[in-house]
Parts: structure tokens; sequence; C-alpha cells
């Protein structure tokens, strides 16, 4: 290709990851081989490069450098010695046949810099809040209908460490406050280090039986499930949006290719630029699941480790341990269902206990080991949800005095 306008078209579009994997491959090459396109390259995936380029850009004459730069392009080959260029190692894409090719090139890649940069950076720094489908639309209709939507809203102050210990023994495991204290503190301290402004701190907390849906200041939403707090400044500064998780949240990141979206737990971080995924923090092991997107999962004192779509990291003991997972589970209880795969009744009833509130009571160790398999209305009524276990396990299962008991 000797066109230089077209070569730096298609050269931005690699840039922009715009190209097919054959087109990409021979441009890479072709760039390889070039110290001014190498140049050229690096200049363009520098952010403050582009932002300061942006800025000056409000006193720039696009006509007149064009008119430049057209010039140099169809300028007469000179007759005297030139020192070659070096040659790129693609000759379909870029050939050294004019001495003058390349610096065309640099030109021609130049002007669409300053002509469509303005407009590539609008478009990359974009933030662009998370698309929500009509299934979580309708969950979160249906949630506030049901009355569950409530949580509590606290102030944190980071030279305080004790206020951001839980106040609720039903958060969790109370025995791990002192523990979960100090991890919490530490974020919040690192965090406060890297940040160049003093931004307050709100925590949100949810209870058994309760849920809750936020908003945060990039766009982002956030379903936290019963007993569940989220740590998160009132403004987003710095270089990442960090936010702090205990419990149980599904995740629905504003895309913002600048600064990373952060979630912190105790166990490590999840790092992510716009995607959906749910983090559970409640058991031993805190299990981070992708729904889509791409994101890393860091254990504390551990190593990245990056998922796909449809991969739940285990993490326990600085260790990621990765495994392909049915997501719709992990989707369902975020837009209104449950869903259980052979799943012991133990378990099932200490989601279902903490979730309608009320005690559960197994007659024998038998009915206790009983398997559920089905998906159940969140946003149902007890009654209904008990006969369709019962329908399905041949239990008996019925409201005594505030709890729920279980029998043969």
């Amino acid at each position: 290709m000797n066109n230089p306008i077209q070569f730096a078209r298609k050269m931005l579009d690699f840039m922009r990851g715009e190209l097919d994997e054959e087109e990409s491959k021979a441009m890479r090459q072709t760039i390889d081989a070039n110290e001014q396109l190498k140049a050229i390259e690096h200049d363009f995936a520098d952010k403050e490069y582009i932002s300061r380029e942006m800025s000056r850009m409000q006193s720039f004459d696009v006509e007149a450098a064009l008119s430049r730069v057209l010039e140099s392009i169809n300028v007469q080959e000179p007759t005297s010695r030139v020192q070659p260029c070096e040659t790129v190692a693609t000759p379909h894409l870029l050939t050294s046949s004019s001495p003058h090719l390349l610096i065309k090139v640099a030109a021609a890649v130049a002007l669409l810099l300053a002509v469509g940069g303005a407009i590539w950076f609008h478009q990359y720094a974009k933030v662009t809040p998370p698309e929500l489908s009509q299934d979580v639309l309708t969950a979160i209709t249906r949630g506030e209908k049901s009355g569950r939507v409530m949580a509590t809203t606290q102030l944190l102050d980071p030279t305080s460490p004790q206020l951001v210990d839980s106040t609720s023994p039903q958060l969790l495991d109370p025995s791990a406050a002192p523990q979960r204290s100090a991890w919490v503190a530490r974020v919040m301290e690192s965090l406060e280090d890297d940040s160049k402004d003093e931004v307050r701190q709100m925590g949100i907390t949810t209870r058994s039986a309760n849920e809750y849906w936020l908003s945060l200041p990039d766009g982002s939403l956030v379903h936290l499930n019963y007993n569940t707090r989220v740590i998160y400044p009132e403004v987003f500064v710095g270089q990442t949006r960090d936010v702090i998780l205990e419990g149980e949240a599904y995740f629905m990141v504003a895309k913002d290719r600048r600064h990373p979206f952060v979630v912190h737990t105790a166990a490590g971080e999840t790092r992510v630029y716009g995607t959906e995924f749910n983090i559970n923090t409640r058991e031993d092991t805190t299990e981070v699941v992708l729904v889509r997107g791409s994101i890393s999962v860091t254990p504390t004192n551990g190593s990245e480790q990056m998922l796909t779509p449809g991969q739940k990291c285990s993490l326990f003991n600085a260790q990621c341990s990765l495994e392909e997972v049915d997501t719709a589970p992990y989707v369902a209880w975020n837009t209104g269902t449950f869903v259980f795969d052979n799943v012991p009744l133990q378990q099932l009833m200490d989601v279902l206990s903490h979730w309608y509130g009320f005690e559960v009571s197994f007659v024998s160790e038998e009915a206790r080991e009983k398997h559920f398999t089905g998906e159940l209305d969140r946003y149902g009524s007890i009654k209904p949800t008990l006969e369709a276990i019962a329908n399905v396990t041949g239990l008996h299962l019925y409201i005594e005095n505030g709890a729920i008991v279980i029998e043969n």
C-alpha cells in the first residue's frame, strides 16, 4: 500500500483494535520493523500525551495542516541522493520504493491524529453506564414493591477505624469482626494515601430479608444481597474506582477505559473496566464469577489471574482456583429468581432463612440431607415457596412459632 493516507488510516484502525486477525498481524510486523512508526504508536497509546494534544487542538489550524500534508504527499521526488529509511517487513502493506514514503506516512498519521484524535479520545475517555436488561428492570420494580429494598447508610471517617466495624450481629460472622476491621482499615488507609483529595467514604449495609440497588458516582449499579456492605467514595478520584465489599453483590460496571474499577475483599481484589460479575465473600472461600466482559482477580499476597466469561475464581490461601461454571444461578438472584441445582436442603434453607427472616428447624438429619433442584421466585411469599420445596423433596414444611419446621 503506497498511499500514505490509506496506510495512516489503517494504522489508526489497528491502534483502535478494529482490524481482523490477519490484518492486525501484518500491521504489527510493519510497525515493529520501523522506528518512526513505533514512535507514532507509542505516542498515540500515551493517554497523557493525547490529553495534552487535545488541549493544544483548541488553536490547531486543520485546513492549513491538511494543505501542507497534501503538498508533501504530492511533491515530486528529488533528484538528490537521500539517506534511505529503514525497510519495513511487509511489502503488501507498505513498500519503501520511495525514500520519502515513510516521512509522508508519518505526516499523514500526524494529520489524522490531529483531525480524528479528538473524536477518538472522546470515545476512549467516555464513561458509559451499564445497559440494564428488562429482567433487571423488572427485578428492581418487584423488589421495591416487595418492601425488601432497604439499607442503612453510614458516613465513614478514615481516621476512626472502629467506625468500619460491623454494628449488626447478623452481618457475616461476629467472631471475624476484628480481622475484618483490620483489613478494611488497611484498604481505606491505602486508598486515602493514593488519593490527592480527601473524599468522604459511604457505607451501605443490608440486613437479613433485605436487598439494595446502589448507584455509584460513575453510574455503575451494584445489587447488594442480604447481609452485605459496600463502602465507596462520594466521588471517584485518582486512577482507579475503588469499592470495598463484605457479603455478596452483583456488579454492573460502567465502562471507563481510563479508570479501572476495583473491588476489594478480605481475600483479594477484582479489577475490571466495564462488565458484569458476582462476588460472594460469605463463606471461607470467596467466589468471583464473571458473567460477561473481562476481569482479573488478585488474591491477597498472590498473583493476578485473568478470567473469561463463565469462569469462577475461588479465593483461598492466596490462591485462585479456576473452574468453568453455569452463570445462570449467579445471575438469577440479580433478576428475581433463586436457582438451585442439586443443593442440600441445609444449604438451601440457610439462604431462604436469611431472605425471609425465619429460623429453620430440622426434625431429622435425613431431612437435612435431602437435595433440591429447581427455581424459586425471589419475591414470592414464603408459603408457595415452602410448598414448592415440599413437592420436590417429599418433606413436610410448615411455619410454627415464627420458625420453619421441616420433617419427614
